[in-house]
């Protein structure tokens, strides 16, 4: 955990995202500094994965700015956010199931050079181990875990500038979220900044350096991930 906000590579300013007449978000404000990894703490329902989609170009603000490299983002479609710099892999994995492992990761490589392709999935084999067996199974036949390793490695693909995630952890048992965890310290260490979306507080804080907590779509704490207490996670998150 080694990032700055010193060198902000993403921020979003005062931003609000409506559903129809009600409001999910209201005046976010969120910086990532390079090789930074931040958390965005909540409850089911408090505007996590809201805010990721609005980020990725899936969702449109109502108000606020959001900047990668301080390059407006608002008003992009989300294939020319991705190739920006900033890629999510999505709660439930979004495998394609017919397709192999192979294949999959190779979807995600977009605008990477043909013959760097094969480099890259090597490096997803290193990331993840226990994909080498795998990579000419179809998707869909993988385990839960299996198949959140590849939608990040599918992300990672496209090399990222920030890399967000939402939910990893979910249903999953607690020898691959290990796993998981320890493969996004690696990226984090790789230089590649990390937006995690997480229920479980204390999974996330540890591998985030800071953290902002969202409830009823509001960010109503924020600070470094060492700040956040048994009490205060209890108190917000529980």
């Amino acid at each position: 955990m080694t990032g700055s906000q010193g060198n902000a590579v993403l921020e979003v300013s005062d931003l609000t995202v409506r559903y129809g007449a009600a409001v999910a978000l209201r005046g976010i404000d969120l910086v990532i500094g390079e090789q930074e990894a931040v958390a965005v703490l909540g409850p089911n329902g408090a505007g996590k994965t809201t805010l990721l989609r609005t980020i990725s170009g899936l969702l449109k603000p109502a108000a606020g700015q959001i900047e990668l490299d301080s390059h407006s983002m608002v008003g992009r479609p989300a294939y020319r956010i991705a190739r920006a710099g900033f890629v999510h892999a999505p709660e439930g994995r979004s495998m394609i199931a017919p397709l192999t492992v192979t294949e999959n990761l190779q979807l995600g490589a977009g605008r990477r050079a043909r013959s760097d392709v094969a480099a890259g999935i090597d490096e997803m084999i290193e990331l993840f181990p226990s994909l080498r067996a795998r990579m000419g199974t179809k998707a869909g036949l993988l385990s839960g875990g299996e198949q959140q390793m590849v939608a990040i490695a599918r992300a990672l693909m496209a090399q990222p500038k920030v890399l967000a995630i939402d939910e990893p952890s979910m249903g999953l048992a607690p020898v691959v979220v290990d796993a998981v965890l320890e493969a996004l310290r690696k990226v984090i260490d790789s230089g590649t900044s990390l937006l995690l979306a997480e229920q479980n507080a204390r999974l996330a804080l540890a591998v985030a350096d800071r953290a902002y907590v969202l409830v009823h779509g509001e960010v109503v704490k924020s600070g470094n991930s060492d700040e956040f207490g048994d009490e205060l996670i209890e108190s917000y998150l529980t």
